[in-house]
């Protein structure tokens, strides 16, 4: 069977993990990556299994850790497995694509654009955090709700723009390099 792993050789049970992306988006759960591993006090060490989108493990008793990892954004959540069971990572959050333009009126640069995905927000130290570092011409993110600061460095330019993304919606945001 496709997505079904079997690890450990002690009495095992069947986990079926469901994801909810934004409460039904089923195109971007199939994206979602799963890491599964036992948490501290669980004697099943080799007790380990990943998964790409939705699926089933078959695992020992214990407490487990599952991260769910779509695009830039990871989603943490713990379980105990005692039987068969059905297991729901609910991820929220929004997409954006970001462009490099060299002037307006222009098309996006074709080249690798270096960017950088901050906090909003200055922490304690007085610096922003970094949250991604994707380079293309036209990365694709995702993140739970809330503004950012997008940066980039094009041919030695470097532009920053805050961004917001929404829960479940799409947003397009272009940086320019003359403007």
């Amino acid at each position: 069977m496709p997505n079904e792993v079997q690890v450990a050789a002690a009495t095992l049970h069947e986990i079926v993990f469901k994801i909810d992306v934004n409460d039904g988006d089923y195109v971007t759960a199939k994206e979602v990556q799963l890491s599964i591993e036992p948490t501290a006090g669980n004697d099943n060490k080799e007790a380990k299994a990943s998964l790409k989108g939705p699926g089933k493990v078959k695992l020992p008793p214990g407490s487990y850790r599952v991260v769910a990892t779509v695009l830039d954004m990871k989603v943490e959540d713990k379980f105990t497995v005692s039987g068969p069971q059905t297991q729901t990572v609910a991820i929220k959050g929004g997409f954006a694509t970001l462009k490099w333009i060299d002037k307006i009126g222009a098309k996006a640069v074709k080249d690798k654009v270096t960017w950088q995905i901050l906090t909003y927000r200055k922490g304690l130290n007085g610096q922003r955090t970094v949250l991604s570092s994707p380079v293309g011409s036209q990365p694709r993110i995702m993140f739970p709700e809330g503004w950012y600061i997008a940066e980039a460095t094009y041919k030695g330019v470097t532009k920053r723009l805050a961004i917001e993304i929404a829960n479940g919606r799409q947003y397009d945001y272009v940086l320019c390099a003359s403007c």
